[in-house]
Parts: structure tokens; C-alpha cells; sequence
């Protein structure tokens, strides 16, 4: 059937009209609702989202230098892992290190020593020729933090040996003040650090020494000791030493037997040897909670992500991207 030309004509200014109307209706709804949602996302971005710009100030040879908390983390991963190891033991340190340092920045830490009292710090020329390995590690890493269950940020502990087993956080920290420290970091078997120079130790020392060792000025035991192996001592479930009972009835408390003896570990036994010298034999290095840094290296010499290195050291943790 052919139609009049006016009558096509007709047709085609009212399709004409018709989808010009429907493009100002479908325009002005879609343009709304965009409208509406940029905005949500906006507000909702600039003022429910939570801000997590950290800086630190971090002493290193009597000077106080202000950092950005990612290139501070930098610093912590060159000087507390060899940077030879794997790229995921690096990433793994990051992250416990992150935690570690939000965790207390949270609590009020107003600044980190750059040495085991609080994390070992490097300054750039100190790490220079590994610095894309390690600037790699905390990128791929950036936000990530472990977290109790309750999503508070958790303290990522860390040690360079554990010796087969690492200890309950509770054994060396007041959990009083956490007590998601004592619940959720715990003890874990690890068969993974037997490639340390760590792993099995032994010192010798004669009794007489150890007896200076302890007589300090105003030391309360001072005096009190009339022969050192008059004392009897208790163990932790993973099988260190907690206390150390001396005459009559003052004790060493755990971190007072590594600082005090000067022993790698409290993963000790020992004997008498012809009544003048006592030889300790041990297992590991470092206070042995949380992380085992030897026992990471091997994980991931397995293949081991950062992730499955970190769920092994910390089970009843979790993981969270913050930022």
C-alpha cells in the first residue's frame, strides 16, 4: 500500500515530535536521578567516610623527623627484614608494622623510637639500593591492617625467630588494658624457622657473673641472693620461661630474663656444669609472639601470599583495608 505523500509526511513530524519529547522526558529523568546520586556519593565521601591521614615523628640518632606514615613504613620494613627475602615476607612486615603503629598512634604514641624499643627505622641511604623493592611492598599493601573481630585495629607483633611454637600476647603484655590481645593473639605451632641461625642456641656463663649480673645498686634482690640456683620457675603454655623465683621470694618476670641474662629467648632449659658454670640451651630469638619473621620467609619460599603468611600468625585475626 503506498500512503499520500502528505499523510507520510504527517507521520513523520509527529515520530519526530514524539522522540524529541521522549529524549526531554528520559534527559530530565536519568539527569535527576544522576544528579541525585553524584551528589549522595559526594557527601557521603566527604563527610561519613573516615580519615585516615597518619604522620609520625620517629627519633633516630637524637633527632625527631616527621614522616607520612607510609614512607615511616618504608623505613621499619628495610630495617627489621633482610631485604634479600621474599617480596611477600616484605609485604607481611608491612602490614604487622602498619597495625602495630596505628594501634598505638590511636592510644595517643606521640613518637617512635627507631630501634627495638619500638620498631628498627632506616633513613633512605640505607636502603637505597633496595628501594623499589621495598617502596613495592608497602604500595601493594597500602591501608591494609590487622583487626580483632570487633574491627578494632589489632597490634601487629613480630620477632625474627620463634623456635617451633610463638607465645600468648598475654604472657608479655598487660592485657587488662586490651583484653582482645589476650583473647585473639595467641599461640600457634610452627615448624617453619628451622633455618635461622636462631633456632638452637646455648650460652655458658659462670655463676659468679650471673650473680653480679643481678646484685645491681638498689636493685631489691640485691643482697637477698645467697646462691642463684636457689630458685625454682614457672612455664607459659607454649613452653617458655615466664618467672624466675629468687631467695627469698622476689622473681625475674618474662621480660626481665632476656634483658637482665642477656639470652636470645626465654625458650630455655639449663644444667649445672662442675658447680662454678651454668650452660642454657635455648630456641629462638625475640619475645615470640605473633609474627616469626624466619618462619614467614619459609611460607613464602612455599609460595605463601602475605595474606596466608599473616592468617597463619594470627588465626582469630583478621584483615581490612582502611584506606
Amino acid at each position: 500500500m503506498i500512503l499520500p505523500r502528505f499523510l507520510y509526511n504527517l507521520i513523520i513530524v509527529n515520530l519526530q515530535i514524539f522522540r524529541k519529547k521522549l529524549e526531554n522526558f528520559l534527559f530530565g529523568a536519568y539527569g535527576l536521578v544522576f544528579s541525585f546520586l553524584f551528589f549522595l556519593i559526594l557527601f557521603f565521601y566527604l563527610f561519613c567516610t573516615p580519615s585516615y591521614s597518619y604522620s609520625v615523628w620517629v627519633v633516630y640518632k637524637g633527632k625527631r623527623i616527621k614522616l607520612e606514615l607510609e614512607e615511616y613504613l618504608q623505613g621499619v620494613v628495610a630495617g627489621e627484614i633482610p631485604l634479600k627475602w621474599e617480596e611477600e615476607v616484605l609485604k607481611a612486615q608491612a602490614v604487622v608494622a602498619r597495625s602495630w603503629t596505628i594501634y598505638h598512634i590511636i592510644r595517643g604514641k606521640k613518637e617512635f623510637l627507631a630501634s627495638q624499643s619500638d620498631q628498627v627505622w632506616l633513613p633512605l641511604d640505607e636502603y637505597r639500593d633496595f628501594l623499589g623493592k621495598v617502596k613495592k611492598a608497602v604500595f601493594e599493601t597500602r591501608g591494609w591492617v590487622l583487626t580483632f573481630p570487633s574491627g578494632n585495629i589489632a597490634p601487629g607483633f613480630f620477632h625474627s625467630t620463634c623456635g617451633g611454637s610463638t607465645e600468648n600476647a598475654y604472657e608479655l603484655w598487660n592485657s587488662e588494658q586490651d583484653p582482645e590481645i589476650k583473647n585473639f593473639i595467641i599461640s600457634v605451632k610452627c615448624n617453619k624457622c628451622y633455618d635461622s641461625p636462631h633456632f638452637f642456641w646455648r650460652r655458658k656463663f659462670k655463676i659468679s657473673d650471673i650473680q653480679k649480673i643481678l646484685k645491681k645498686e638498689d636493685d631489691p634482690i640485691s643482697e637477698r641472693i645467697s646462691k642463684f640456683f636457689s630458685f625454682s620457675y614457672e612455664h607459659t603454655s607454649s613452653g617458655r620461661v615466664r618467672k624466675i623465683f629468687l631467695n627469698p621470694g622476689f622473681y625475674l618476670g618474662y621480660n626481665q630474663i632476656r634483658e637482665v641474662l642477656g639470652l636470645p629467648s626465654n625458650f630455655f632449659s639449663f644444667e649445672i656444669d662442675d658447680e662454678d658454670y651454668i650452660l642454657f640451651f635455648g630456641r629462638g630469638f625475640g619475645h615470640g609472639v605473633g609474627m616469626c619473621q624466619w618462619g614467614a620467609k619459609k611460607l613464602a619460599e612455599e609460595g605463601k601470599t602475605w595474606r596466608e603468611i599473616l592468617f597463619f600468625y594470627f588465626p582469630l585475626l583478621k584483615l581490612k583495608k582502611i584506606y
